[in-house]
């Protein structure tokens, strides 16, 4: 009953014109695929969001604001490495699973053993890295040599999320969407008694060391999956000829890792400059408050986002044009809806919602905004950027990232004084500026006649 409330409420907030043309895709066998990869991980999304929305709320209460934003920082300087160490594996996965589980399923398999043996080398490397660096790391760059154990701590994170990532995007290429629902269903189960007791009995190591746990056990859910999932498609999974396929890293992987490593620093640098001025980690705390309710509002963008990579490469892989063009315009529109849609309770009542992690959040109504706005760009354009990774220009996506670092990170600098709303500021202008590069993108990719889907 909630499920059919839920969507007549969105039904009836449709426009006319996109209600029309959902009806046309719902019709088809591509929006049956569309509809039902939607469904399947719009709820094991949902309900592993949801859950960690409340795992960061009691964490956010018990460590308070200095000690929520020390766990942000640590969180994002595992992601740092972690961006050495994914390489872009996960989207080369999905990319060319999706292009060639049927029409070439034995090079599918040789990409599938690739990805994951690079993946498992390059974590390797990068968790040795971090865990030799976190002295130099926590008393140098960001003033608190207290962290360097739990940034150790955190070189099992960085490993478990490398090798998985591969693994995931392996998953997405099979469209096994209601797996990675499941998987996604059990990781979130897991990850609340973790994070809650962790935060309980130990304090921030424990939390650090719930995450570990949590990590571990999404590993083990998907590896399980993608063996199935591969014996049933019958794409046979080969790690001693896979590196016939080495040229994938050059032409795809290649320009996916330099936009991760481009964005990766970045992204980390800006908060290190936060949390390196006067009462910066608290600062660091409201910012990653902000964050967290960002995730439940960009949930179901990004869900659908998610979805559409594999589909877009396997319709790219048929070479029809014209059914693409259409999808990408109509799928434009729809999470440009969705994402205002979602974020409009978050804009009307932020500081309300705010006092869920506790009064010290509060009184951050502004800074909730521009987190929001910074979600409602990213909509639509996590769909630009599925449509030109599915077509394999990797260079343009490049592109996109090269701008937003050039315009986050002196922005960020240039509003270090401002703190949590400084750095919301950089997020939102580099977001902006790489939004008008992707729409162009789309442009010049979607000239082609639209046709109805069939």
């Amino acid at each position: 009953m909630t499920w059919l409330f839920a969507k007549s409420a969105v039904l009836a907030m449709t426009p006319g014109f996109l209600r029309r043309k959902l009806d046309r895709l719902k019709a088809s066998p591509l929006g049956s695929r569309l509809a039902k990869g939607t469904a399947w991980a719009l709820v094991g999304t949902f309900i592993s969001r949801g859950l960690w929305l409340v795992s960061s709320a009691v964490v956010a209460r018990k460590l308070g604001k200095e000690g929520f934003g020390e766990l942000g920082i640590i969180q994002s300087t595992v992601g740092l490495f972690g961006t050495f160490a994914g390489l872009g594996l996960g989207l080369t996965a999905a990319k060319h699973v999706a292009e060639l589980r049927t029409k070439d399923p034995a090079r599918a398999g040789r990409i599938i053993g690739l990805s994951g043996l690079v993946a498992w080398g390059s974590a390797t490397v990068m968790a040795v890295v971090l865990f030799a660096l976190a002295p130099w790391v926590a008393k140098n760059t960001l003033g608190a040599p207290h962290l360097t154990g739990l940034l150790q701590i955190g070189a099992a994170l960085l490993f478990l999320n490398a090798v998985n990532g591969a693994q995931t995007g392996a998953l997405s290429g099979f469209e096994a969407f209601k797996t990675n629902a499941l998987v996604n269903l059990w990781a979130g189960i897991a990850v609340f008694p973790l994070m809650v007791g962790g935060v309980l009995l130990y304090g921030l190591r424990g939390v650090v060391w719930a995450l570990v746990a949590s990590a571990a056990v999404n590993w083990i859910l998907s590896h399980l999956a993608l063996r199935r999932h591969c014996a049933r498609a019958e794409v046979p999974l080969s790690f001693t000829a896979c590196f016939r396929e080495w040229r994938i890293l050059v032409l795809f992987t290649l320009p996916a890792f330099l936009s991760n490593v481009m964005w990766g620093p970045a992204n980390w640098a800006c908060r290190a400059i936060i949390v390196n001025q006067a009462g910066g980690y608290a600062e660091m705390g409201l910012y990653n408050a902000a964050t967290q309710l960002s995730g439940i509002v960009s949930f179901l963008p990004g869900v659908l986002g998610s979805v559409l990579l594999p589909i877009f490469a396997n319709i790219h892989g048929q070479g029809d044009k014209p059914k693409f063009s259409y999808l990408l315009k109509l799928q434009l529109v729809l999470q440009g809806c969705m994402g205002a849609v979602m974020a409009l309770p978050f804009i009307c009542a932020p500081d309300f919602i705010m006092s869920i992690f506790g009064g010290d959040f509060t009184h951050s109504a502004n800074l909730v905004r521009l987190a929001m706005l910074t979600v409602i760009f990213n909509s639509t354009k996590w769909v630009a950027e599925s449509a030109v990774m599915s077509t394999g220009a990797m260079w343009k996506g490049l592109v996109a990232s090269m701008l937003l670092v050039a315009t986050t990170v002196p922005a960020a600098y240039m509003g270090r004084r401002y703190g949590a709303m400084g750095l919301a500021t950089a997020f939102l202008s580099g977001t902006i500026v790489s939004w008008i590069w992707c729409m162009w993108c789309v442009y010049k990719i979607t000239r082609c006649k639209a046709q109805t889907i069939t």
